[in-house]
């Protein structure tokens, strides 16, 4: 279904014709050609967010896999960026087995993103154990701010 603009088709009814539409299909501002404007994300506050694990489970908690599912859709609207995801622990518990539990927390996150439509090839996942803390493993505090997963855009 399209409406007339002075004889011209509008097949978005945009109030552009589509003959100086360059996104005739989909509404936008003429300010914009026509086109959709894409909505800004703040990236580096997205950056900024941890991914935060349960005591010694791989899996993430239900707000950040709101975070995650934000992280596709940016993915998905810059088809060139990669991302890296890191997997990391407190250290309560054996060492090997905190390195191992890491690997689990990335592949997690790289999992959820390839069930959101991001392309396995876009996603490296890494895993560090309790090698890299952000802060001290002797307060309950400490500890839950060190089980985490942290993520960085790589925007080629």
């Amino acid at each position: 279904m399209f409406q007339a603009l002075n004889g011209c088709p509008d097949k978005d009814a945009d109030g552009l014709a589509d003959k100086d539409d360059a996104c005739p299909e989909v509404a936008g501002p003429a300010d914009n050609k026509g086109c959709p404007v894409k909505k800004k994300r703040n990236i580096d506050e997205l950056m900024k967010m941890k991914l935060v694990c349960a005591t010694g489970k791989p899996d993430i908690t239900e707000q950040s896999k709101l975070v995650v599912k934000e992280i596709a859709q940016v993915l998905k609207e810059e088809p060139t960026w990669t991302i890296t995801i890191e997997g990391h622990t407190d250290n309560v518990g054996d060492a090997n087995a905190n390195l191992m539990l890491s690997k689990k927390r990335s592949e997690s996150v790289r999992n959820l993103l390839i069930v959101y439509g991001i392309d396995a090839s876009r996603i490296k996942a890494g895993y560090f154990g309790e090698t890299q803390p952000i802060a001290d493993n002797a307060t309950p505090e400490g500890r839950n701010k060190n089980r985490r997963i942290d993520f960085k855009f790589v925007m080629d």
